[in-house]
């Protein structure tokens, strides 16, 4: 399997997890071996009522889960560095301190070293007054300390992830207001549907009615999901097919995610991710479910061609693109910090890291760079 695959394969899998918790553990052990690391913990701490909560690959048990909650994790130099760190900072050992200091830290050589860990690769999900979401991929002494390529890796899908979070918090607090799962489901703004082995949709929640009722989309008379783009079809049925052999037990090859183009000149994402579990909660919804498909997205392709143009010229982070280009079609500071949940200051911080990249002096500087980039 290529490095395009695997990621493809992670992403799959975090889309997936994001409305079937019971997936959680097997995507984040599929991120952590692509960023070569033994696992992964999404911590979630509330700031407001200093609640820890975790997703986990599998790294720590119950045992140690108290430990850390309890002890070791008021300790951890990592968590005192993202508390610190804007979100989609990315950081690791090196950002937080010299390798001699961190041998003699408690969390390191009490906690870490008898599980036979020892590095780390850490990216903030989110990061608001009241929430601070950190993933952490974890490496042991052999494998040794995270490098260039780990860290392009993890750039590359921080978005993804930061999307699979958001909808997944969102999934969790509709499922707690909700009588039952399939309420829930019907509840979340992304549009998501359940099918059969036969290609039969069993399930769409009210986004994905809405879209399958578009004339332009998909055909109307279809009980399954036929695209009325020929071009894009052949493509979104071999993504269904490698599905159905991953429920198999056979990793058929990957297909890459959609992006349809609709004739209002917006364009949405699908991605296809098999239901590999007979007991999963989405069974209770739809009980022969075996895959599941989510549609996403609804950029304008002005604003994304501005973005990618904007990353591949600069080097900036897709979150630095995206305020870059907020900014530029007229959205204050606090627009921005309200449209992307973050605070005013971590906004500036990443403007101010813009006008870095950008070389450039102001935020006037850096409208009149992003527009007149070049767009095609």
């Amino acid at each position: 399997m290529g490095q395009s695959d695997v990621l493809l394969d992670v992403l799959q899998e975090t889309y997936g997890a994001a409305v079937d918790p019971s997936r959680w553990a097997f995507a984040l052990g599929k991120l952590g071996s692509a960023l070569g690391g033994m696992g992964t913990v999404v911590e979630i701490h509330n700031k407001a009522t200093g609640e820890l909560g975790s997703l986990d690959s599998g790294l720590m048990g119950p045992t140690a889960s108290k430990r850390y909650e309890d002890r070791f994790f008021r300790l951890n130099p990592r968590v005192r560095y993202s508390s610190r760190a804007p979100e989609s900072a990315i950081f690791h050992d090196n950002s937080i301190g010299a390798a001699e200091v961190l041998n003699l830290d408690p969390y390191y050589n009490e906690f870490l070293a008898p599980a036979g860990l020892r590095y780390f690769l850490s990216a903030n999900l989110v990061q608001t007054p009241d929430m601070r979401i950190t993933a952490a991929v974890q490496r042991t002494r052999l494998q040794g300390h995270v490098g260039d390529p780990e860290i392009a890796v993890m750039t590359a899908l921080l978005p993804h992830l930061q999307q699979a979070i958001q909808l997944h918090l969102t999934f969790m607090q509709a499922l707690a207001h909700a009588d039952s799962l399939g309420a829930a489901l019907s509840d979340m703004p992304t549009a998501i549907f359940l099918l059969s082995r036969s290609g039969d949709v069993r399930f769409a929640n009210d986004a994905g009615i809405a879209l399958k009722n578009l004339q332009d989309l998909f055909e109307h008379a279809s009980r399954q999901l036929v695209l009325k783009d020929v071009s894009h079809r052949a493509a979104f049925n071999r993504a269904l097919q490698n599905a159905l052999q991953t429920t198999d037990g056979v990793i058929g090859q990957s297909a890459q995610a959609l992006k349809i183009a609709r004739e209002s000149g917006a364009h949405l994402t699908i991605r296809v991710a098999p239901v590999t579990m007979p007991e999963t909660p989405l069974a209770l919804v739809a009980k022969d479910a075996a895959i599941m498909v989510t549609i996403t997205g609804n950029q304008s392709p002005t604003t994304a061609t501005l973005q990618d143009v904007a990353q591949a010229m600069f080097g900036l982070t897709p979150r630095e693109a995206s305020l870059a280009v907020g900014l530029a079609t007229g959205l204050s500071t606090a627009n921005l910090a309200e449209k992307h949940a973050i605070s005013i200051n971590t906004v500036r911080w990443h403007l101010a890291s813009v006008r870095d990249k950008l070389g450039v002096r102001s935020q006037k500087d850096i409208v009149r760079t992003i527009l007149a980039l070049p767009t095609s």
